[in-house]
């Protein structure tokens, strides 16, 4: 059993302001825990986002702080039978980052041309669970 002090402290070293950077994206798959199967979009105006600050851990768990918007889509991000379903944190922004962590969308989104989208503070959420013996 780890204490709750003890995950706060891990999550507030990890994602608190002197951390490094994270960044979050989009996916139209849902990534397994390995880090695999992320299915971002590839042009089109897409880019990963910095989340600048994470609230500070409460049972173990962060949140974004602010909002997150994404870039104006210039054209569709993910084919047409696809939709926007998960989000996705990165250790970084480019092709050799790692991701971290993975949730669902409140509501799967469709990006056509000129879409901006939003997820709203506090919707990114982390948590560090306790492990279970067996």
């Amino acid at each position: 059993m780890n204490t709750t002090y003890w995950r706060n402290k891990i999550m507030d070293d990890m994602y608190g302001a002197a951390a490094n950077q994270f960044w979050v994206g989009l996916s139209s798959s849902e990534p397994t825990p390995q880090g695999g199967n992320v299915t971002e979009p590839v042009g089109n105006g897409y880019a990963r986002v910095r989340i600048p600050v994470f609230t500070a851990a409460v049972d173990g768990t962060v949140k974004n702080a602010d909002d997150i918007v994404f870039p104006i889509s210039t054209g569709t991000w993910f084919p047409a039978d696809s939709l926007a379903t998960h989000w996705v944190v990165f250790d970084g922004n480019g092709a050799n980052a790692h991701v971290l962590s993975s949730g669902t969308l409140e509501v799967a989104i469709g990006i056509w041309k000129n879409t901006v989208v939003t997820i709203e503070a506090n919707k990114v959420v982390i948590t560090l669970m306790d492990y279970v013996e067996e």
